[in-house]
Order: structure tokens, then C-alpha cells, then sequence
């Protein structure tokens, strides 16, 4: 294959169905539409026929979804003639039925004769034709392309399935910050995975009888430098009865867009105020903080849940923390503070995690009502050895110390770490270190140990 600038990328075709496939094009691009490539695709696999005369061929999904921030904050005008010059380029470069405009921001190229050897540098030269810049009223944007390829026969006979398998390489290409991935059978084992996560936590929320299946672990956290227990981490543990203990991140991943993570996040609010409650009548006050996704503190019911669980264990507001990831920053601030005033409004904390490993500006930051700041793990495990990251941690720490907030360093592992960053005032701590994650019985026999009253 080659580029535009060497002239059209080929791919063959009969004359007699071209005129059939003419009409069945997007208005807005040119391109194929879905009916053109379905008779495209069907054409080249013999549709199923014994007898057909079937060659190799690649399927390449193209994907530009950086073009929807265009939508979002330039508006659907813009969008549409992003995508047009998009598309143009693309058209330029491929025979006229060879490229597809498959959804809003996703295209296919069909190459015949592409095979497992000859995929990467198919996919990197298809992917280059918008990786550059692509310059629309004199002004250039970048859209971002990520390419998934299928072949057909290896990975399917039909349309459907080698689009879906393309855009499930497509979809581990962008999670990995590559161009480019062939589909393997791991991809679809992925997403199986993750179906009959979200069908078996709903169906495990819905049945009383296997209540005992969710459960919170709890990780203290200390300041390092008078050992003044501060409070908790709640985190969620979902052991099931055939599958064993869950990855926690790995769940999250296949429900988080789905209303299946409300309810799991309702489940660990109600857990974790009940346990407050149950601490504070032994005269243990303490403070808990909860992690949400983003999708969580935008729903209307969020706050209630909150206030709810608040009440009815008899709980002062400040008992309970609120976790955000920095990455929720990028892709809505405005809708994120009005959703953070709101926690904030409640009395409860608002900490933001993960702190340094996004891409929030500063501003974004000083924007949000928040009373802690985390401090990654990722810079506390190299501070030892790295005075780079040390600097960072040193950084971080003084501009939570001038914004008056608390400054939290996650993942210290190791008493030299802790003596690091006990020279920061008044930094706390929390890592295996400090403590584990723990059932609240074994939190109670640590809390002994530490001879810890409450917070």
C-alpha cells in the first residue's frame, strides 16, 4: 500500500455491482454508507456461498474520536466539516468503494490481500493519512486516529463479525497509546469477560441472598510525623462463589457505563456509613472516604444516597470523603464543579485522587471546592531514588499545605519511604507500611495495637 502523496491506495472491485453500491453512500461524506459496505463485504466473502471464489482481505476501522471535543466546545458545524476534510482525505487516497463512513467518528478501509504479514504497514500508512494535522477553514486540528484490523477468513466470514473484532482491536489499541492492533482471540475473550461481569454484579445486587458476596476492606491512614491516625480508605471486594475475588479496577471497567455502577456505588455508600455508625457507637470516630467514578456524581440520586446514609447512622457530614481521579477533570470540569459544590455543600470532603498522573491544568484545580489532595503512588515508590519525583512530592505537598489542604502520599511501602516523607509537615501516609486493607474486625484489633482511640 501507499499514501496519497504516491498516488491512490487500490482495491478491487467488480463492474457489475458498482452501480448498485453508488447510491448507497453517506450523505455528508461520500463515502460508503453501512448498506454499501454490507454489500461490499458480502461480495468479497462469497456471502456465504461454498462455492465462492473468496481471496484474503483486511478490514481497518479507523477511529478519530478526539473530533467529538470538537463538537462538545466548537460546535456540530465544525464537527461536520472536520470530519468532511476527514473523510476527503481518505477518499482521495482509496478506491471509490474501498472506504466507509461507519459511525459519527469511525471508518473502514477494505484492502484486499492483506494478510498478518503485510497488517502493520497497512495500518500505519492508513493511519498516517490523518495523523497529521488536518487543516479545516485554515486552521489545523488534530484528530488522534487509532486503527483495528480484522482478516477475513482467519478472523470471521460475515461483516458483522470482522467489524466487531476490528473495533475491539481498535478499542485495545487506544487503551495502550498505540496506531494500530490486530485483533487476537484475547480481545473478544476481554469483552466476554467483562459482559458476564456486568450481567453477574446485577444480577448478585438484585438477590439478598448473596449480600455477602460485596464487601469493604479498609486501609488507614496516619500522619507520619506525630502517628495521628486520620482515618480510613474504603475499598470494595466482590468475591464470588465460583470466580473467586475480582480485580476491583477490572469490574469497575466493565460497569462503569452502565447503571449497574450506581447501584454498586449506592451498595458501598450504605456499607461504609453503616460502619461509621457502628464505629461511632463503640467511641471510635473516624472518617471514611469513598471512591466514585464520574458517572456517579452526576447522578441526580448521588447526593440523596449521601445524605441518606449520613442520617440515618446519626454521622457529621465531614465523616465522609469523596474520591475523584484527576482524570475526571478533563472531560467536563464545568459540570464536575457544580456536581463537586454540591458534595461540598453537604459538608462532606471532596479529595482528588491520583493527583499529578492526569493532564489538569492548574487552573481546573484551584477551581474545585476539595479538602485533600493524593499524592500517586507512582511518585511516592520512586522518591527514594529519584530526586525528580522527590522535588514533585516536595511541590505537591506545599501547594496542598497553601490551598489549606490535607495532602495524602498513597503507597507507602516501607519505613524508609515513611521517614522521607515525615520531613514534610504534617503529610499523611497511607500504604501497606501503615496497614492493609482490612475487614473491619481486623481494623478494630489493629486499631487496638496502635492503642488508637478515634480520629
Amino acid at each position: 500500500m501507499g499514501n496519497a502523496a504516491h498516488g491512490r491506495i487500490m482495491a478491487g472491485q467488480g463492474a457489475s455491482d458498482a452501480g448498485s453500491r453508488r447510491q448507497r453512500r453517506d450523505p455528508g461524506t461520500g463515502l460508503l454508507d453501512l448498506q454499501g459496505l454490507t454489500a461490499r463485504l458480502r461480495a468479497m466473502t462469497g456471502d456465504g456461498r461454498e462455492d465462492a471464489q473468496r481471496t484474503p482481505f483486511g478490514v481497518v476501522l479507523l477511529n478519530v474520536e478526539s473530533v467529538l471535543e470538537i463538537a462538545r466546545n466548537l460546535g456540530r458545524d465544525l464537527y461536520e466539516q472536520v470530519i468532511s476534510t476527514a473523510a476527503s482525505i481518505l477518499r482521495d487516497a482509496f478506491e471509490p468503494d474501498s472506504v466507509a463512513r461507519l459511525t459519527g467518528e469511525g471508518f473502514v478501509i477494505v484492502c484486499p490481500g492483506l494478510d498478518e504479514a503485510g497488517w502493520p504497514d497497512a495500518a500505519q500508512r492508513i493511519v498516517g493519512l490523518l495523523a497529521g494535522p488536518v487543516e479545516v477553514s485554515g486552521i489545523p486540528f488534530d484528530l488522534n486516529p487509532v486503527a483495528g484490523v480484522a482478516l477475513f477468513p482467519e478472523h470471521g466470514g460475515d461483516f458483522g463479525t470482522l467489524v466487531a473484532k476490528a473495533e475491539l482491536a481498535m478499542i485495545e489499541a487506544r487503551r495502550l497509546g498505540e496506531p494500530a492492533r490486530l485483533y487476537r482471540r484475547q480481545n473478544l475473550a476481554v469483552q466476554q469477560r467483562r459482559r458476564d461481569l456486568l450481567t453477574d454484579v446485577y444480577e448478585m445486587l438484585r438477590d439478598p441472598r448473596r449480600d455477602s458476596e460485596i464487601s469493604v476492606a479498609y486501609q488507614p491512614q496516619v500522619e507520619l510525623h506525630s502517628g495521628r491516625f486520620v482515618g480510613v480508605e474504603a475499598l470494595l471486594r466482590w468475591t464470588h462463589p465460583d470466580w473467586g475475588a475480582i480485580n476491583t479496577q477490572e469490574l469497575v471497567e466493565a460497569i462503569e457505563q452502565s447503571e449497574v455502577m450506581h447501584l454498586l456505588t449506592a451498595r458501598v455508600i450504605a456499607t461504609v456509613t453503616s460502619q461509621l455508625g457502628v464505629w461511632k457507637r463503640q467511641g471510635r470516630l473516624t472518617r471514611a472516604s469513598v471512591n466514585v467514578s464520574v458517572n456517579d456524581i452526576h447522578r441526580e440520586n448521588f447526593i440523596n444516597d449521601i445524605d441518606s446514609g449520613l442520617r440515618k447512622n446519626d454521622l457529621a457530614p465531614a465523616q465522609l470523603t469523596v474520591e475523584i481521579t484527576e482524570g475526571m477533570l478533563i472531560s467536563d470540569p464545568g459540570r464536575l464543579r457544580r456536581a463537586a459544590e454540591r458534595i461540598r455543600a453537604l459538608g462532606v470532603g471532596l479529595s482528588l485522587d491520583d493527583f499529578g498522573t492526569g493532564y489538569a491544568s492548574l487552573q481546573q484545580f484551584r477551581q474545585l471546592p476539595l479538602t485533600e489532595v493524593k499524592i500517586d503512588h507512582s511518585y511516592v515508590s520512586e522518591m527514594l531514588t529519584d530526586p525528580t519525583q522527590r522535588a514533585i512530592i516536595a511541590a505537591i505537598h506545599e501547594l496542598g499545605r497553601l490551598l489549606q489542604l490535607d495532602v495524602v502520599a498513597e503507597g507507602v511501602e516501607d519505613a524508609e519511604m515513611a521517614a522521607a516523607l515525615e520531613e514534610l509537615p504534617h503529610v499523611i501516609g497511607q500504604g501497606w507500611h501503615i496497614g492493609k486493607p482490612m475487614a473491619p474486625d481486623a481494623l478494630a484489633r489493629w486499631w487496638q495495637a496502635q492503642n488508637i482511640d478515634g480520629a
